[in-house]
């Protein structure tokens, strides 16, 4: 049986099949959505990033097909609290096409948070990193303009200019903690897991974590690995049998 986070496009299942000393072995692949992904990011934008790709593969997997599901997720990272979700729910049925207008500009915004991550330490000949910066800092232009300085109990604060909910709140919240990131040490933290390839913040004392999770990927890596060296001495083991036969 495998378990972990596997995942497809979708919310689709399907059935493959891995061969282990001669064995079949079937297992169902399902992907995970805004409601049941894990959360192992170790920070809001990282989760939010990896909400758009494949554990195992590189390619896109979709969890947020709706603004509702956007909204989901949010909650669930704590960008927003439980009557503000039913609000902006309720105002999103009100105004749909706003709705899916800030959905695909969070999604543009995901892409282009994962290539300046991924990319941090490559050269950029193609100008791709560019690109990338270019849509993130008008993302960054528009949060700015919902922020003010205010002075409460006795202190300076930085806050939002509108109390009230609306459609954008949650995706400003996503930009300010990936720039908080993106613009302190704690990038060069920020890792690629080696079981599923979602991006996680390493907090570990000495900053060698190699997965995102290790009950899960970590053991899911030690079983690949044993399956390829099983794989491996089977393999030898027929080789210098077919060389004595001879």
């Amino acid at each position: 049986m495998i378990t972990g986070k596997i995942v497809l496009y979708g919310n689709k299942t399907i059935t493959g099949k891995n061969s282990f000393n001669g064995i079949k072995i079937t297992h169902m692949l399902t992907l995970s959505t805004a409601a049941t992904m894990t959360l192992d990011g170790g920070n809001v934008c990282l989760d939010f990033i990896n909400s758009g790709y494949h554990q195992l593969e590189t390619d896109e997997a979709e969890r947020l097909h709706t603004y509702a599901d956007f909204l989901l997720l949010a909650r669930r990272l704590d960008l927003i609290s439980a009557s503000w979700h039913d609000d902006l729910l309720q105002l999103a049925t009100q105004h749909p096409q706003k709705a899916a207008a800030v959905l695909s500009k969070a999604r543009k915004i995901r892409t282009a948070l994962y290539n300046l991550f991924t990319t941090r330490c490559d050269a950029d000949p193609d100008g791709r990193r560019t690109g990338n910066l270019r849509v993130f800092n008008a993302a960054l232009q528009d949060m700015w303009k919902q922020r003010k300085l205010t002075f409460e109990d006795g202190r300076y604060q930085s806050a939002w200019k509108h109390p009230k909910p609306h459609l954008e709140h949650p995706l400003l919240q996503l930009v300010l903690a990936a720039y908080s990131l993106l613009a302190s040490r704690a990038q060069h933290d920020v890792k690629q897991c080696q079981g599923c390839l979602w991006l996680f913040l390493d907090q570990s004392k000495n900053h060698s974590r190699r997965w995102c999770d290790m009950q899960s990927c970590g053991s899911l890596v030690k079983s690949r690995r044993y399956y390829q060296r099983k794989k491996a001495d089977g393999a030898a083991k027929q080789g210098r049998t077919g060389k004595a036969a001879k």
